[in-house]
């Protein structure tokens, strides 16, 4: 059984195309790594782009989707398997529970609290999975610069090295994962 990842990003089509050209990237990366990606289901924004360029690189991607979503008819149609859900909570419930690792691509709110869970969980110690946070144009800085502050007035108290990685770009991502023990053979 192959390892599996799960990424969390954007739905929205109006965002820069060099995010397009980046989560395309990611990926046939790793569908060349032969990792197992689950994401939210949608065939719109780069949701939909990172299903199509893991489709068309050979690889598997499975969606999760809350049944309030599914009226929008923006179910990606190429998923080798679809899980309806009720809420957005049991979507991360499920993402949390389906994947090996974690990587937060640039994105909006749903994205930040996808991200927040994860998180939250690995603060805790209710997860060891690692979390990958791709920094692509310097997109996460703002919301970085606060986990910093928070962490200076003694709101997070053990280090943001053991909360999340940071990467700037898709290919430094395989290179974790590849370190984690989650890809066969070093990528590239």
């Amino acid at each position: 059984m192959s390892a599996s990842v799960c990424v969390f990003c954007s739905a929205s089509d109006h965002v820069s195309p060099f995010f397009f050209s980046e989560i395309e990237i990611l990926g046939r990366l790793l569908a060349e790594a032969g990792l197992e990606v689950w994401y939210g289901g949608a065939s719109v924004g780069l949701m939909g782009r990172l299903a199509d360029s893991v489709i068309e690189h050979g690889g598997v991607v499975k969606g999760i989707m809350p049944r309030a979503f599914e009226d929008k008819e923006i179910i990606h149609q190429g998923l080798a398997e679809l899980i309806h859900v009720d809420t957005l909570v049991e979507r991360k419930e499920m993402m949390m529970a389906k994947a090996d690792a974690f990587l937060a691509f640039p994105g909006g709110v749903g994205t930040l609290d996808e991200l927040m869970e994860v998180m939250a969980h690995r603060q805790l110690g209710l997860t060891q999975k690692p979390l990958i946070v791709m920094n692509i144009l310097d997109f996460w800085r703002g919301f970085l610069d606060s986990l910093v502050e928070m962490q200076q007035q003694r709101m997070i108290s053990m280090g943001l090295d053991d909360l999340f990685d940071v990467v700037e770009q898709p290919q430094e991502a395989l290179t974790l994962l590849h370190k984690y023990g989650l890809v066969g053979s070093s990528p590239g």
